[in-house]
């Protein structure tokens, strides 16, 4: 049970990790002149998405959620977790 809970906390602080990571190089840029280009925008965030998860699962091949039903609650506990719909 104890194993279950450490990789359960581990997979959700790694999963918050990245995301201020992410969050924090966006903001960094600062304030531009012009408006992105949405469809450009969400191009680029479907990029670092597709390289966070590949590093994670360099990081972490295997499964850290063992039950299949909990492993399809997890994503629905992240966005519970940080406040998203």
């Amino acid at each position: 049970m104890i194993e279950f809970l450490f990789e359960l906390i581990g997979e959700f602080l790694i999963q918050l990790a990245v995301e201020a990571l992410v969050e924090l190089g966006f903001h960094s840029f600062g304030e531009r002149r012009r408006p992105l280009n949405p469809w450009l925008a969400g191009l680029g965030y479907a990029i670092f998405g597709a390289i966070a998860g590949g590093i994670t699962l360099w990081l972490l091949p295997d499964h850290l959620v063992r039950n299949e039903v909990l492993r399809k609650l997890n994503p629905a506990g992240y966005s519970a977790g940080s406040g998203r719909p």
